[in-house]
């Protein structure tokens, strides 16, 4: 509860103008004191929203705090501004939730896991703390190319980070794994069954342009992927794999 309280506070003191700023560090207690009433539930929908970065987000949300604050129960269709909240607030976490399961790690050299996006909403964080926990012992970059933002993520914490070199190039073993994986895709899919359609409800186009599978022809043509398979798995078999005797 907590930490939503703090999450929320710290995204609008960024959200609104300098004026607002001050409004709202003025009156922190104030502020703690409405939200602290919510339940868990209504803290993580003004949350999603907040990330949304609509220009309306600080008006809402504060509209909400200062109507609703003593109400431990809301109805969000019950006026036009809380349904926009509650509408917005669901895209967010719909998005966060796609990209749990979209959002493609390379390993670059120096060790790090490297993963570019273009999010529609300010995402980055929620999704940083995601990896960061499932994935402690790796050195983690998630790159928001679409706001130029960037996190680190290392044995469970996460730093703000700055892009402005460029991103090492890909490991021997990460472009024999990326090989074999394109071709695994390629050999697995059944032709006479292939369902288009289908396929965009899944994965919809705006999320392809950073999955490999599906951007593989566009990297083959620019050279980023060696075109030679033989040669990709004598390289692979080079690499030992950590398998239990």
């Amino acid at each position: 509860m907590k930490a939503l309280i703090k999450k929320i506070e710290e995204v609008l003191n960024k959200t609104g103008s300098k004026g607002q700023e001050v409004l709202f560090n003025s009156t922190p207690n104030l502020c703690k004191f409405n939200l602290a009433n919510f339940n868990k539930n209504i803290l993580k929908i003004l949350y999603y929203y907040s990330l949304s970065e609509f220009g309306s987000v600080y008006k809402d949300i504060i509209y909400f705090i200062e109507k609703y604050g003593n109400q431990k129960k809301v109805n969000f269709f019950s006026d036009p501004v809380l349904e926009r909240i509650f509408k917005t607030a669901q895209k967010v976490r719909r998005e966060i939730h796609r990209f749990k399961g979209f959002l493609r790690f390379k390993e670059v050299k120096g060790k790090y896991l490297y993963a570019n996006f273009k999010p529609d909403y300010n995402i980055i964080l929620p999704l940083a703390e995601h990896f960061a926990n499932r994935m402690m012992t790796e050195k983690i970059i998630i790159h928001d190319t679409k706001r130029n933002l960037a996190v680190f993520c290392y044995r469970n914490k996460i730093y703000q980070a700055e892009i402005f070199k460029p991103i090492p190039s890909k490991t021997l073993s990460e472009e024999a794994i990326s090989s074999l994986w394109v071709k695994y895709f390629e050999r697995l899919a059944i032709r006479e069954r292939q369902n288009l359609k289908l396929q965009k409800q899944k994965v919809p186009l705006k999320y392809r342009s950073f999955i490999l599978e599906f951007n593989h022809r566009k990297m083959i043509q620019n050279n980023t992927l060696a075109t030679n398979f033989d040669k990709k798995v004598e390289i692979l078999s080079t690499i030992p794999l950590p398998i239990k005797s």
